[in-house]
């Protein structure tokens, strides 16, 4: 099949029927980033590849994806206050474009992590976004941190009518009554409220862990990257797959073909 990517591409999805098959194509999605940058590295600014090295890095993040999501006791501190075991995620009405987002920070790196995760009213997903910064501070200061990201970013995509969506009720709350107390978190407050204005319709919500799920792995991911991502139409196997369970879970009777075509 080396001749036709096409072809080959569905060998490579045949895997998912076997054990660690999910794994596998997640790797290979990966492998396939690392040689596109590469490829870019060399085409716009003349800088030779090892096609090793590429390998090796594509190797060494993945590892360190699998290792962030093992939840390792101290490691991983979740940005969010008053998390719960109960709720989930449910779709917006329609028109709408729902934005979860999330912080998290790694005590060892000493880094943080956000991530902000679009999608409409049948649970595709419309865009991802992940950052990092060399930082840490207090939870509800990178939670709205978090929003405010997602509120910018909503503003580049020229939506006009979104809802954004924490498992941090305490900024949420705050936002919603427009709160006058003066802390640290109160100057981000201030953007997010002064950026209503960019949107026709713009809400906040909370939601239990539970039904954030997508959004705090994209967290977790974002604290061991050297660069910001951003994906749009084509995303990680990983990611797709919790967006689905997520989206399968507030519509418990939708079949497995209709979430196959998301």
């Amino acid at each position: 099949m080396r001749s036709n990517f096409v072809r080959w591409w569905e060998g490579i999805l045949g895997a998912k029927e076997r054990d660690h098959g999910q794994g596998h194509i997640a790797l290979t999605v990966n492998i396939l980033w690392q040689i596109w940058k590469a490829r870019n590295r060399k085409a716009f600014e003349a800088q030779e590849a090892d096609p090793r090295k590429s390998v090796q890095q594509a190797l060494v993040e993945w590892e360190e994806y699998i290792e962030a999501q093992k939840g390792t006791d101290g490691e991983f501190i979740q940005q969010t206050a008053h998390s719960s075991n109960r709720g989930k995620w449910s779709p917006p009405p329609g028109g709408l474009i729902k934005i979860n987002t999330d912080a998290a920070f790694s005590q060892n790196m000493r880094r943080t992590g956000m991530g902000a995760v679009a999608r409409n009213a049948k649970g595709k997903l419309m865009k991802v976004w992940a950052r990092a910064a060399y930082k840490t501070s207090e939870p509800q200061v990178e939670e709205a941190a978090a929003i405010r990201m997602g509120k910018q970013m909503a503003h580049e995509a020229s939506w006009r009518a979104v809802e954004f969506q924490s498992d941090c009720k305490e900024v949420v709350d705050r936002i919603n009554k427009e709160n006058g107390q003066q802390s640290r978190v109160d100057v981000i407050l201030e953007d997010i409220a002064n950026m209503r204005c960019l949107f026709a319709k713009c809400t906040f919500s909370f939601v239990h862990r539970t039904g954030n799920c997508c959004a705090y792995s994209l967290a977790k991911f974002a604290v061991q990257l050297t660069k910001n991502v951003e994906w749009e139409e084509y995303f990680p196997m990983w990611l797709h797959e919790s967006a689905q369970n997520e989206y399968k879970g507030s519509n418990p009777d939708v079949s497995n073909r209709v979430l196959s075509s998301l």
